[in-house]
């Protein structure tokens, strides 16, 4: 991550009579303001959701993530298992510039999610496109602040001292890439003794541990899949409508799963639906986790059921077949997207 450190005035005041300086203030929690925050013109809006839940700007400074940066930040995926969604995150969060803001106050860290959830509840259009960041468990909170923060601060004392710029993370041996790493890149750029990663969990942090979010196996090309879907995501994901299997009329429904990442359910749906496009089954993915579920496949009784079959047997268990019935109004609003939680 390369960017630029600047202190709000709280943290550098004046020394007072005496020659001491006032102690610099703790920093609580933060907020990133992603690339789609900054490129709207809605840092003033999140500023003052701020200040009206209690919490107080401490700091600020501007970053432009890496790949590195991605899988440090979200160490619960890594390139073995999430190859999808890490794509997916890397084509949101890397090619523009995001913000930080270091906040505190009473219960900073509590106040930092109300700040995200109306943030994104009043601006978020898309499942990648969700403006403003807040760590949802404290572990989370110490451990990105720690990669945010801590990092900043050796990218400003080599800039100081004429050193090469840097990623955010931390210095990587001669001949590794700068913005890549290895095949466990997740455990790169993290402090010492923190991030180390276990496999399998619900990504909550366990003994300064981070457990992998559900893996998945997907059999396509990632990049050149990422490339055709990203425009059809931005604002409302485009629908593609139900896998037609013959000409029954039963459906198999998919509805959103916090237990699933996106590499997981579109493993499992490439595996119900033998054949579909892999555009097609990552749509029908990220659109059931936007519109709350919605039917993936129509056909006879026989067919519905050995897709429900196909899916149960990769751990989905939100499906249900039904009778099939065209919908007659339009897709909710974007709210949020349980398949992938974006922080």
């Amino acid at each position: 991550m390369t960017g630029h450190r600047h202190r709000s005035p709280v943290g550098n005041q004046a020394p007072a009579r005496g020659g001491h300086r006032f102690e610099e203030p703790s920093i609580d929690a933060f907020l990133l303001l992603k690339p789609d925050c900054l490129r709207l013109g809605l840092t003033g809006h999140v500023e003052r959701v701020v200040e009206a839940a209690g919490l107080r700007v401490d700091g600020r400074f501007g970053v432009t993530l890496t790949p590195a940066d991605v899988r440090a930040l979200w160490a619960e995926y890594d390139d073995a298992g999430h190859r999808l969604t890490l794509a997916f995150l890397d084509r949101y969060l890397t090619t523009a510039p995001s913000e930080v803001l270091l906040v505190s106050g009473p219960d900073a860290f509590e106040a930092a999610r109300r700040v995200k959830r109306k943030i994104r509840g009043m601006f978020a259009n898309g499942p990648y496109a969700n403006v403003v960041h807040a760590a949802e468990q404290r572990d989370e909170l110490t451990r990105q602040r720690a990669h945010l923060v801590n990092a900043t601060e050796k990218l400003a004392g080599k800039e100081k001292s004429g050193g090469e710029e840097k990623s955010v993370g931390e210095e990587k041996p001669e001949g590794k890439e700068k913005s890549g790493g290895t095949g466990n890149s997740a455990d790169e750029g993290n402090p010492p003794g923190k991030g180390k990663v276990e496999p399998g969990g619900s990504g909550k942090a366990a003994n300064g541990t981070v457990a992998r979010r559900p893996p998945g196996d997907v059999p396509f090309d990632v990049t050149a899949v990422v490339g055709e879907v990203w425009p059809l995501i931005q604002g409302i994901p485009a629908d593609p409508g139900p896998v037609r299997l013959d000409d029954g009329e039963r459906a198999v429904f998919l509805a959103p799963d916090r237990e699933h990442t996106l590499d997981s359910t579109v493993t499992a749906l490439c595996h119900a639906l033998p054949g579909t496009p892999a555009r097609q089954i990552v749509l029908l993915a990220l659109h059931a986790g936007f519109s709350g579920g919605e039917a993936i496949a129509i056909g006879s009784r026989s067919a519905v059921r050995r897709g429900v079959r196909a899916l149960r047997e990769r751990g989905i268990r939100n499906c249900w077949t039904d009778r099939w019935q065209p919908p007659t109004t339009p897709a909710p609003r974007f709210v949020s997207v349980p398949l992938e939680p974006l922080g």
